[in-house]
């Protein structure tokens, strides 16, 4: 029998001891683990990885975008609609299967 701890996708991120715009360096460790967004990943590329997590909703350009921006490869972000595009990356992420961190 399996447990559901079994089938759990686990997601990993980690704090940093130093330095300066790090407050969201744990969740982009997060998020370009599960999508598979490189550092070297062009901003297109990453856009469409990201998206793949994402169920198709009228949100998901929206959330795609406040993410890339959370990954450092767009415009600065927003602190309170980056919570919620991460909420809504983990959401989705959640739905086919249990996850842990």
């Amino acid at each position: 029998m399996r447990s559901a701890a079994n089938d759990a996708a686990v997601v990993r991120g980690r704090c940093l001891a130093y330095g300066d715009g790090i407050t969201f360096w744990p969740i982009a460790e997060i998020v370009r683990g599960a999508a598979g967004v490189m550092e070297t990943d062009p901003l297109d590329l990453a856009r469409e990885k990201v998206a793949k997590l994402l169920p198709d909703t009228p949100d998901r350009p929206a959330i795609v975008e406040r993410v890339t921006e959370l990954l450092g490869m767009a415009a600065t972000p927003n602190a309170e609609e980056t919570f919620w595009a991460v909420r809504k990356v983990l959401e989705a992420m959640a739905a086919d299967r249990p996850s842990c961190a």
